[in-house]
């Protein structure tokens, strides 16, 4: 009988599953760092945002649905405290921020460091945003500081930049150059920070780091931000670096090429170049990547490096934006990579049907 009691004594403690103990520790971590932030199920990031942006259909998913800042009036109209995982006594700040979890279906494939590392990311650049808010309203920034500092980076780099992040679905007002700026400072310090080589691939117009800083750097105090949002047990070494293909995908990537000289056309190069850019540009990198391998075909000799290169960088890019679409972890998208070894030289032939075969 004792022995009875005593399992039953247990069974609430065990019927809590493992992950979800860790990841509770995890989110507490990172509200001991930043108490207006709160980790809340997906769907309520995107009910703000449909909300927010009046999207009327539940089906058309909402841009930057990772997190999101809003003030805390508005908020308690859309979202339930329980669902924010305080009572109704909580004093609640001014604004606040959520940061979407994982889906349920995705959460057993973290570890409690890629967790970390995750919320960490999510974290700082919601940081951003929630400074640069109201540093770059009409109030606070002119219309010709906001001038110098698109002219500062660019005018062309700044059209890239707005085509890039709205392809990324990560621009909630595309028409406003001050919502286009201060996201591109949230996204920029981001990749710097965590994946420094995915800058090229994506903004390959912005090849001088230092320049970029000059013009962003009085903004944002990027490196104060993301050591406090750092959790305490998390080292900042911690960063794990984008890797790049392999020499073995690249050298499968260019399978079957032959160098025929009577072939190789500057002038059909940079026109199959011109059309792979537009292709990059619209967010179709499938196709671009396949337009490469064709550039990379007819490249005059002298340029066949520079090719290559952006034949790889296409596809890591494509990579990138299928980890970003699927929450995948760094583990995970490495077979993503190998598997674009495979597909892309039988892709480049074409669709063959079987009368085309005949």
């Amino acid at each position: 009988m004792t022995e009875t009691k005593a399992a039953s004594s247990q069974t609430p403690a065990a019927a809590v599953p493992r992950t979800e103990q860790w990841v509770a520790e995890v989110e507490q971590l990172f509200r001991e760092r930043e108490p207006g932030a709160f980790f809340v199920l997906p769907r309520v990031v995107r009910r703000v945002w449909q909300s927010e942006l009046e999207i009327a259909s539940p089906w058309v998913p909402p841009p930057h649905r990772k997190s999101c800042v809003i003030e805390r009036d508005r908020l308690l109209w859309l979202v339930a405290r329980d669902e924010l995982g305080v009572d109704a006594d909580t004093p609640l700040p001014q604004r606040l921020i959520l940061i979407a979890r994982p889906e349920e279906d995705r959460l057993h494939n973290f570890s409690r460091e890629d967790l970390l590392r995750y919320y960490w990311r999510l974290l700082f650049h919601a940081r951003i945003d929630f400074d640069l808010g109201p540093k770059t309203t009409p109030a606070r920034m002119t219309v010709a500081e906001l001038r110098s500092r698109i002219d500062a980076l660019g005018q062309t780099q700044f059209d890239e930049i707005r085509s890039v992040l709205r392809t990324e679905q990560m621009l909630l007002h595309s028409d406003d150059p001050r919502h286009v700026y201060a996201e591109f400072v949230a996204v920029w310090h981001e990749l710097h920070a965590f994946v420094p080589g995915l800058l090229p691939l994506y903004f390959p117009s912005l090849d001088n780091e230092e320049a970029v800083l000059r013009a962003i750097g009085p903004d944002c105090d990027a490196v104060a931000l993301l050591e406090a949002t750092r959790p305490c047990d998390l080292s900042p070494t911690m960063v794990i670096p984008f890797t790049p293909l392999s020499g073995d995908v690249a050298e499968a990537l260019l399978e079957g090429s032959q160098i025929h000289l009577a072939s190789r056309s500057p002038r059909k190069y940079a026109a199959i170049v011109r059309h792979a850019n537009q292709l990059r540009v619209a967010g179709n990198n499938v196709r671009a990547a396949l337009v490469r391998r064709q550039a990379f075909d007819v490249a005059p000799l002298d340029l066949m490096n520079e090719a290559r290169q952006e034949l790889l960088r296409e596809i890591e890019f494509l990579v990138l934006r299928i980890q970003a679409a699927l929450e995948l972890t760094d583990d995970e998208v490495r077979p993503w990579l190998a598997m674009c070894e495979r597909l892309l030289p039988a892709a480049r032939r074409g669709f063959w049907n079987a009368n085309a075969r005949l």
